[in-house]
């Protein structure tokens, strides 16, 4: 369940990747009820277009969290990145969160944080998975 929304106004040239309808559909058919953030950026090195940390409970806040941040690319290659992005990158994501969800309860990595990155250069995508 998306909590959160912050989306930047951009330069016309560039567009985000992530359309936020996609990101629920894809939450809620996989039954991922998280906390999520959703943050849109525009950084001056493109390239990022989907990066989630997924944060576990704490001594302050109780509940698992993820924090995403969607990227944006310039226009001429939204199409084709946003294809990829549905092929790839969310069934991916969907795949690493429910496995960081359903550790056992005595897991050596209960209580680790994550991080899921998503890349497109040169017209391919590169996912990165790794613990903080």
């Amino acid at each position: 369940m998306i909590e959160i929304i912050s989306k930047p106004k951009i330069p016309k040239q560039y567009g985000f990747v992530l359309k936020t309808e996609q990101l629920r559909v894809a939450l809620e058919e996989n039954n991922i009820n998280t906390h999520t953030d959703l943050n849109y950026c525009f950084y001056q090195q493109i390239g990022s277009i989907f990066e989630v940390f997924f944060w576990p409970p704490n001594e302050n806040i109780p509940y698992n969290r993820l924090y995403i941040r969607a990227g944006a690319l310039p226009r001429e290659k939204i199409f084709l990145a946003r294809e990829k992005l549905k092929s790839i990158v969310l069934p991916e994501f969907v795949s690493w969160v429910k496995e960081i969800i359903n550790l056992p309860i005595n897991s050596p990595y209960q209580g680790v944080q994550f991080r899921f990155e998503a890349s497109f250069i040169d017209n391919a995508v590169e996912i990165i998975k790794h613990r903080c």
